[in-house]
C-alpha cells in the first residue's frame, strides 16, 4: 500500500465524520450520542464494554449518556447475572 493511498484514506474518513459531526450538531444530538444510538439499533442487548470496545468510545462516556438514556425512558439496563459491575443495555424504546 502507498502512502497515498493511505493519504487518500485518512482524508476520506475525516470527510466522513466530519459529515457525521454536522449533521449531529444540526440535529441537537452530540455526536457520541449518535454513536451510541447506531450502536444501540440493532435491537440486540448490549454492554457497556462491548459498546466501548466496538464503538472506540470511552467507558465512562458511554456510562453517562446511556444513564442520560434510561433516566429519560429510551433504553432500560438490565444487570448481567455473575457480574457485579457489568450492565446490558436494552434496544431503544
Amino acid at each position: 500500500m502507498s502512502k497515498e493511498f493511505f493519504y487518500r484514506f485518512g482524508k476520506l474518513i475525516y470527510k466522513i465524520d466530519y459529515f457525521y459531526a454536522e449533521v449531529a450538531k444540526k440535529s441537537g444530538v452530540k455526536p457520541n450520542l449518535m454513536w451510541i444510538l447506531y450502536a444501540l439499533n440493532d435491537g440486540e442487548s448490549h454492554s457497556q464494554k462491548e459498546i466501548s470496545i466496538s464503538w472506540d468510545i470511552p467507558i465512562t462516556t458511554i456510562n453517562t449518556i446511556v444513564k442520560e438514556l434510561n433516566d429519560d425512558g429510551y433504553v432500560d439496563l438490565i444487570h448481567i447475572p455473575g457480574k457485579r459491575r457489568d450492565i446490558k443495555t436494552k434496544g431503544i424504546k
